[in-house]
């Protein structure tokens, strides 16, 4: 079969490296599975434009040698290839009156070009957008079958949680769905949501394919790295912390942690434990930081790391206690089954796709409960048997998750929808 596969979410990471977070991870271990695959024959595209950073991310990869890769030579499209690098330099700005009426005109324009080139179309009979709208070219052509995966509609479910273009966004994806369209959806509970929220969609239509973590995570033993990497993110050698790992959003419960943590650390004689904050700055961020700001004595304790490279996250989710990840919502959650592949025993949700990700490997909470949280935590700081219980359940139910199924479940899907 040939495939067309969307791979512009790992050109704007390329250019922007603190976006290098959950949907980069899915994207790129799916365009390298897809790519490895004998039965697939894979050209990718970019539906944003990011035609040059998508090349400088393949030519920095080690795995792609050789690829095909669709990109028109004229027209309004090399006009935004062009373009482009403007945009993600104004993205960088917090110059809000700038992005909005820049945006606008942006993404007006964009209705009248087509960014994959018109005979990679004609050759291909899949095409897959693993995260961003199905362009209008794609759409339009009755002949090729339409792919697209569902990450969440947690900004739709609780539009609380995030700024009101990310709201907008996430209903530009889903209009961009038509009755002929086929979604793969990351969880059963993504899967439900998706089609709660559009009744008219077939569910027939709609599949569940489970993501994974990577290769670059696994249960690190090697405790001079360890600590060298703790090192280099400002923990202290030798001192036990506990980590929690996401973009600094809302709906990710940042808050409540570190109130958990200042509460427990208070309440009793605690004074080896730590608290590592990993992630970049997401919206409304900073009253995270300032809760931690606000701790007292407590704050010393209390790490915001800020970004951290790929490489160091499993020496970092080797070494901790326990993972957090109390999430008000998600639709996998990538995170946990990191932390699990590490062997880390995990603290989690009882909520939305967490049950369907850690199974009966973590404890799981309500994620409003503060006396809940408070207490798994101290149960995992007071009991060696329960950390080592919970780190064999861990790497047991991480090995039910990997890149080879998913990718190998994609393309059973292709293969369904081109038989109909």
């Amino acid at each position: 079969m040939n495939v067309l596969f969307d791979i512009s979410t790992l050109g704007i990471a390329h250019s922007l490296e603190f976006l290098k977070t959950g949907i980069f991870r899915v994207v790129e271990n799916l365009a390298i599975g897809l790519y490895e695959a004998d039965n697939c024959n894979i050209t990718f595209c970019a539906s944003h434009y990011n035609y040059k950073n998508c090349r400088d991310f393949f030519d920095s990869h080690p795995v792609f040698s050789e690829y095909a890769f669709s990109q028109p030579d004229k027209g309004l499209s090399s006009f935004f290839n062009y373009m482009e690098p403007l945009r993600l330099q104004i993205s960088k700005s917090n110059q809000n009156n700038w992005k909005t009426p820049f945006r606008r005109i942006y993404h007006w324009g964009k209705k009248f070009a087509e960014p994959i080139n018109e005979k990679d179309i004609q050759t291909a009979n899949i095409f897959h957008s693993p995260f961003l709208p199905i362009p209008r070219q794609i759409i339009q052509n009755k002949r090729i079958k339409k792919f697209i995966t569902i990450h969440d509609l947690t900004a739709l479910i609780h539009p609380e949680y995030y700024p009101s273009s990310t709201v907008e966004f996430m209903k530009i994806i889903l209009g961009s769905i038509k009755p002929d369209t086929f979604v793969t959806c990351v969880s059963e509970s993504t899967r439900q949501d998706f089609l709660a929220y559009m009744p008219s969609f077939a569910p027939a239509r709609a599949s569940v394919v489970y993501l994974a973590a990577g290769g670059n995570f696994y249960c690190c033993q090697d405790q001079e790295l360890i600590a060298q990497t703790g090192r280099k993110y400002r923990i202290p050698v030798g001192s036990p912390y506990f980590m929690a790992l996401s973009t600094l959003n809302p709906n990710k419960n940042f808050e409540r942690i570190i109130n958990s943590f200042i509460r427990m650390v208070k309440e009793n004689p605690l004074k080896d434990l730590h608290l590592v904050l990993v992630g970049a700055s997401g919206w409304n961020s900073e009253r995270i930081f300032k809760e931690a700001e606000n701790s007292g004595e407590i704050a010393k304790r209390i790490i915001l790391t800020g970004y951290v490279a790929d490489e160091d996250l499993a020496p970092l989710y080797s070494g901790a206690l326990a993972f957090l990840f109390p999430s008000l919502y998600e639709g996998f959650g990538l995170p946990p089954l990191e932390a699990m592949k590490c062997g880390t025993p995990v603290i989690t949700s009882n909520n939305s796709s967490l049950p369907e990700v850690v199974g009966d490997a973590a404890i799981t909470i309500n994620p409003r409960d503060e006396d809940a949280l408070c207490q798994a935590m101290l149960d995992v700081y007071k009991s060696e048997p329960l950390r080592k219980k919970l780190s064999a359940l861990s790497l047991e139910r991480a090995k039910m998750f990997n890149w080879e199924k998913t990718t190998r479940e994609s393309i059973t899907a292709y293969k369904q929808a081109l038989s109909t």
